[in-house]
């Protein structure tokens, strides 16, 4: 696919902290869960799969673009 993931982490809503940094990696969906979550992907350097996830809308992750 071309697409290379970085274990950035993510901040955390409540005291803007930052964790999982050189360990997983969280990229927003497009899609909605409800009024306060979002569908999100987690990236683990020690699991094999990709983790399908909602999280709260404040919390800060990774993004990427898309082109068709």
């Amino acid at each position: 696919t071309g697409f290379t993931a970085l274990p950035s982490g993510d901040r955390y809503y409540l005291g803007g902290m930052f964790g999982d940094v050189g360990y997983r990696g969280y990229y927003w969906s497009s899609t909605a869960y409800n009024d306060t979550y979002a569908w999100n992907r987690g990236l683990f350097y020690d699991y094999a799969t990709v983790g399908h996830l909602s999280n709260r809308k404040q919390n800060g992750f990774s993004v990427w673009c898309v082109r068709d």
